[in-house]
């Protein structure tokens, strides 16, 4: 594992009580999402050069919130915090990064979800 965090989506009240009235209730594990991608620039890839924390920060913020979404059933969604986050290894431009998202907890006017992601290298495997 290369990195974890916790994420909190906001959702408005309003919009929370007129979404959970109308759609039926749903376990966490039907709304595991994935996100894949090679990360960075690639006319860096290869040469060493780290890849920021915030390129990454994205990444696990758009796999997030479309755990969100299919867990709450519409886009109105904002990102309240990131709660950690954990380098286990250094990213570098051209990484191939896996990022598997779940909704791990509901409120009233909230949604907690757990992203965690992998890396390769796919230049020198």
């Amino acid at each position: 594992a290369m990195l974890g965090t916790l994420r909190r989506l906001a959702v408005s009240q309003r919009q929370a009580v007129r979404c959970m009235s109308t759609l039926p209730a749903k376990r966490a594990r039907d709304s595991w999402t994935f996100m894949s991608e090679i990360v960075g620039n690639t006319a860096l890839a290869g040469k060493g050069k780290l890849i920021s924390a915030g390129e990454i920060l994205k990444l696990m913020d758009l796999a997030a919130v479309c755990s969100a979404i299919v867990h709450v059933g519409h886009g109105r969604l904002n990102t309240l915090a990131f709660d950690r986050m954990d380098f286990f290894a250094p990213l570098y431009h051209g990484d191939h990064v896996h990022i598997d998202s779940r909704v791990a907890h509901v409120g009233k006017t909230s949604v907690c979800v757990h992203c965690m992601g992998r890396k390769k290298d796919i230049l020198s495997r």
